[in-house]
């Protein structure tokens, strides 16, 4: 589940706030951060980081820490992308 809160230009770019929560298996986290993307026409460069909390299970191990995303989108259509990117 991720929630976002951001205000910006539409087709210029975006800059916001998020908060995350995600489990795998037995662990989890709790995500809190920033989040921006800006629209090149057909692309769109979008990141985001911030600070993670994290509940580890026997499974998954999920640290506590700082993250960072990153991805390039091209938007085949109005409401369709595809996306490349990565997070750490």
């Amino acid at each position: 589940m991720r929630g976002h809160a951001f205000t910006g230009q539409p087709g210029t770019g975006t800059l916001g706030t998020l908060v995350q929560y995600s489990w795998l298996a037995d662990g989890s986290f709790i995500r809190a951060g920033l989040e921006g993307q800006l629209w090149l026409g057909a692309i769109s460069l979008y990141a985001s980081g911030g600070y993670q909390w994290a509940d580890h299970g026997q499974d998954v191990s999920v640290k506590s820490g700082a993250f960072a995303c990153g991805e390039v989108r091209f938007y085949a259509a109005d409401n369709a992308y595809v996306g490349a990117g990565g997070d750490w």
